[in-house]
């Protein structure tokens, strides 16, 4: 028996929590809309200062970028729970595809909020050279898989035998393809050396610290309220439920005995998502948005705008 469509009707409260988690992903979808990156950064604000240090990497695109995957998400989960039917929204989800969805908004603001936290205008520029040299790594890796497989060690043709490639011909193509990442990530070192500020080995350094545990440290340690939240905490738990980790689904999942099944003493369960820690978990991403667009905001109001400092 497959219990992947029984039905487990909320609790009061819980109904209430999903009804009022709803409501905001709509006045955040709606705010979102009116979101537009399409002007470039204001003349004398630090992120028009930025972008002319980073050629075809500006950190206004990627900020642009970024901030509409991690909305793009916000709709997803929507499109998740929302069900019209009769003209009327039914609200429903299922056990643990949220929480994925949940997790990779997450990923997405986390990354160009990290890079717009430093005050300093080499360190920004630092943070965005290291994710490209970062994901120039994870590019070479992923090439390597594909003409390999995960043993490195196999020819294509062993694991793909019916394909009109022969294996010279796939690595053509890879040296090809690696020597453009080689190119890229020359770019972003040439780049660094521009500012006068930023050194080859200083880059590579930050490339080893923008891993998701230190971006989520950092920003923990910026902000009191993702402090207070346990952005990482939140972070790690729904990669575990999106990995189907144990650990993460029998802490945080609701299960509820399907009274039928109970067989031989054997019973079928069937597994809910928490929804207070949906709602906890959801509102961390939408606020993590809302931080990143504030402080894009701020990074991009020219410098004779800003509220003076007193001291």
């Amino acid at each position: 028996m497959s219990p992947k469509n029984y039905s487990v009707n909320l609790k009061d409260e819980d109904s209430e929590i999903f009804t009022k988690f709803a409501k905001l992903i709509q006045n955040r979808l709606k705010r979102y809309s009116e979101v537009d990156f399409t002007n470039p950064a204001p003349r004398n604000s630090p992120v028009f200062g930025d972008d002319k240090y980073l050629a075809g990497f500006p950190i206004s695109l990627y900020v642009a970028h970024q901030a509409t995957v991690a909305m793009e998400n916000i709709a997803s989960l929507w499109d998740l729970i929302a069900h019209e039917r009769d003209g009327k929204v039914h609200l429903s989800v299922r056990g643990q595809g949220a929480f994925s969805i949940i997790r990779s908004s997450i990923e997405a603001s986390a990354q160009a909020y990290w890079v717009l936290i430093p005050t300093l205008r080499w360190d920004r520029i630092k943070r965005r050279l290291a994710l490209r040299v970062d994901e120039n790594k994870h590019e070479a890796s992923a090439l390597s898989v594909w003409a390999h497989g995960a043993s490195r060690n196999r020819s294509y043709s062993e694991y793909m035998p019916d394909t009109a490639l022969s294996d010279n011909e796939v690595q053509e193509t890879l040296n090809a393809d690696l020597e453009k990442i080689d190119a890229k990530r020359a770019r972003s070192y040439e780049l660094a050396a521009a500012t006068g500020h930023i050194t080859e080995e200083d880059l590579n350094k930050a490339s080893k610290q923008c891993g998701w545990v230190a971006v989520l440290g950092d920003i923990e340690s910026y902000s009191n309220e993702f402090s207070s939240l346990r952005l990482q905490a939140i972070w790690r738990t729904c990669a575990g439920l999106s990995h189907g980790k144990q650990w993460a689904q029998l802490a945080y999942l609701d299960y509820d005995q399907i009274p039928e099944s109970s067989q031989n003493g054997v019973s079928t369960y069937a597994i809910s998502p928490s929804i207070p820690r949906l709602a906890e978990y959801g509102l961390a991403a939408i606020k993590l948005i809302d931080a990143l667009l504030e402080l894009y905001q701020f990074r991009t109001t020219p410098y004779n705008r800003h509220p003076p400092v007193l001291g």
